[in-house]
């Protein structure tokens, strides 16, 4: 797919069916957080908004996520093609 996409801000965010990272770990109260249901928890601009919150504390070496298994930091990856998985 090329191109711009636009999506309706107020659709569901649609997580991959078979992701690459299942659970992070929040840094914050040490809970695992299961990633399909987080991200499909939020509209479409409310995902957005939690990615650049997300990446933003990454980049300044305060991760709010970070993998459960080897405890690198995460944030949510968007892509143009649902159902897209790395």
């Amino acid at each position: 797919m090329v191109g711009k996409v636009t999506v309706d801000p107020r659709e569901r965010a649609t997580p991959v069916a078979d992701p690459a990272i299942i659970e992070a770990r929040s840094r914050r109260n040490g809970r695992l957080i299961d990633a399909k249901r987080v991200i499909g928890s939020f509209d479409y601009a409310a995902a957005i908004r939690l990615r650049g919150v997300l990446n933003d504390a990454g980049s300044r070496g305060r991760p709010r996520l970070v993998c459960s298994n080897c405890g690198v930091t995460l944030f949510p990856a968007s892509s143009a093609r649902a159902g897209v998985s790395r």
